[in-house]
This record gives structure tokens, sequence and C-alpha cells, in this order.
């Protein structure tokens, strides 16, 4: 309900990351959402993807793969996952804290700002 005067040009959205892959952990992002609604997080961690290479992780939430980065220097990080349901899949995307472990914030702007 803010006009765009006083609003700012920043978003104020966590800068959530979508995972590669999702289709194919379709059967274990079900699993880990199971009945939850799409409000609730889920905590995750990211593990070493050993069928894709070195610097590749694999995105796991509850001892199930929900998704993989690739070139990503981020083993072990944890961080926070939220879903949505679509008529086809269920999408998972991530939140990881920056190296100062604040939370990080999207650049998009504003719907209302062109």
């Amino acid at each position: 309900m803010v006009t765009p005067d006083p609003s700012g040009d920043s978003f104020y959205e966590f800068d959530w990351t979508k995972p590669g892959r999702q289709f194919a952990f379709q059967d274990g992002i079900s699993a880990v959402v199971a009945g939850a609604d799409e409000s609730t997080l889920f905590t995750y961690e990211c593990v070493p993807a050993l069928d894709r290479g070195p610097s590749s992780v694999d995105i796991v939430i509850a001892g199930r793969c929900v998704g993989q980065f690739s070139q990503f220097a981020g083993v072990g990080k944890a961080g926070l996952a939220r879903f949505h349901r679509w008529p086809d899949n269920i999408e998972i995307k991530v939140l990881m804290p920056d190296a100062d472990g604040k939370w990080p914030r999207s650049a998009q702007p504003f719907a209302w700002k062109q």
C-alpha cells in the first residue's frame, strides 16, 4: 500500500535461487515437502555432487537431494529452502547466507518501478 515515492528502489525480498536439475529430483522433493504448505521453510545443506564433478554440490533436505548447483564452492554451507507447487512439478528455491552471515537481498526493482 506504500506509494512509489517513499518506497525507494530497494526490493525487500530475499534473493532466492533455483537449483538446477529439479525435474530429475521430483521424487525427493515430493517426499520432503509431502503435505506441507507453501509457507513452510526447510533447512538444507550443500554436499559434494559426486556424479557431477568436483565443483558441483547437491542440495540436500532431510537426507534427500532436491537439486544441484554446478560450479559452486559452497560444500558444507547450509541455508533455507521454500517450495511452490505447480500443476506438473514442485519447484524448490534456496536462500544461502553471504560470507558475513547476512541473507542476500534481491536486486530486482519493485513491480511498479519501470
